[in-house]
């Protein structure tokens, strides 16, 4: 999702769980010395990519389980007017459905000009009841924010 143009010869860690390890660079075939991170602020700009993900998740953990890669985070950053709403959709599920067992995040990523973020509802209620909840709060999605309905969905889990 993000633009990573970044042109050297240290190898760098894009996971979750940054790793500062000892990189073995040459500037001439004679010399080689061993040369690393001290510390994650040498990371730079895949530090702030980190530090951008965490931040997220901090904000949507109280009403969401992120899924296991980081797509949906990262859509999340690009598109900032669908994150500044989640925390509300996701109070709002949780207040209107009773006993709601779990929501999930999950990103659809078709194409660059083709992401749908998923909201993933797991409820014990009927089909019925699901069904009637999610085209009441995909109409109501559409109403208040038109600009940004077409960049989330829902998915109703019945158990």
């Amino acid at each position: 999702m993000y633009n990573n143009t970044l042109t050297s010869t240290k190898k760098f860690s894009t996971s979750s769980f940054i790793q500062v390890e000892d990189v073995i660079y040459s500037q001439n075939t004679k010399n080689v010395t061993p040369s690393g991170a001290s510390t994650i602020f040498d990371y730079g700009y895949i530090y702030s990519i980190e530090l951008k993900r965490n931040e997220i998740k901090k904000q949507l953990q109280p009403y969401f389980e992120c899924m296991g890669t980081n797509d949906e985070l990262d859509f999340l950053a690009e598109n900032t007017e669908v994150l500044a709403i989640l925390p509300g959709i996701g109070r709002h599920i949780l207040l209107t459905l009773p006993d709601v067992q779990k929501l999930t995040l999950e990103l659809l990523n078709e194409d660059r000009d083709w992401q749908t973020l998923f909201i993933n509802i797991y409820s014990p209620l009927s089909w019925e009841d699901l069904n009637s909840f999610g085209d009441k709060f995909l109409l109501r999605l559409f109403e208040l924010y038109p600009t940004i309905s077409n960049k989330i969905n829902i998915n109703l889990f019945p158990e």
